[in-house]
């Protein structure tokens, strides 16, 4: 049995603009392992570059992917 937010999260993807994104290829669902969830988002130049979030309590708070940073940037 998944969780009110889990439910909320997983119904908000389901959603056209979510969809329509994903068929333009802006971004794809790679994964949900709740509370974590990978979405991978096109750049630019074409590469994919995976986002993971730590979704708990979706829909009442916001959600902030880790950055990374290279150290040769």
């Amino acid at each position: 049995m998944s969780l009110p937010d889990e439910r909320a999260f997983r119904a908000d993807i389901g959603k056209p603009a979510f969809r329509l994104a994903q068929a333009e290829g802006r971004w794809h669902l790679v994964g949900i392992a709740w509370p974590h969830v990978m979405i991978a988002v096109t750049a630019a130049d074409g590469r994919a570059y995976v986002l993971r979030f730590n979704c708990a309590g979706y829909s009442t708070c916001c959600l902030t992917p880790p950055i990374y940073c290279r150290a040769d940037i």
